[in-house]
């Protein structure tokens, strides 16, 4: 199974394209109409479409992420990394993706 991933809008799109051009199932926060939209509401589209959300928005991914884990709500995975170049973003991307391929994401925060 290949990791569906819900990109945050500020993600390059060459990252996208790379990424789909080896068969990841990729979609990007302005493709379903989330541009300018709050991490909330990204995260809640992206658990309600079983996708993880990939950002380089640590700082408020952790916080959103821990806000979550303490209510209760439920979401399909973070992942988040410090900006890269687009290559090396998407080595990293695929290396978790074949080290995780099998692993339930849900509620988990994993930085890349």
């Amino acid at each position: 199974m290949r990791m569906k991933l819900l990109m945050d809008e500020h993600v390059q799109y060459d990252v996208t394209s790379g990424l789909r051009s080896f068969g990841f199932d990729v979609v990007t926060a302005q493709e379903v109409g989330l541009t300018s939209r709050n991490d909330d509401i990204v995260l809640e589209y992206a658990a309600e479409h079983y996708r993880a959300v990939f950002t380089c928005n640590r700082r408020d991914f952790v916080v959103l992420h821990t806000h979550y884990i303490l209510t209760g709500r439920t979401h399909s995975g973070i992942l988040v990394m410090s900006e890269r170049g687009v290559r090396e973003t998407i080595r990293r991307i695929r290396t978790f993706a074949f080290d995780h391929e099998t692993d339930d994401l849900s509620n988990q925060l994993c930085h890349l």
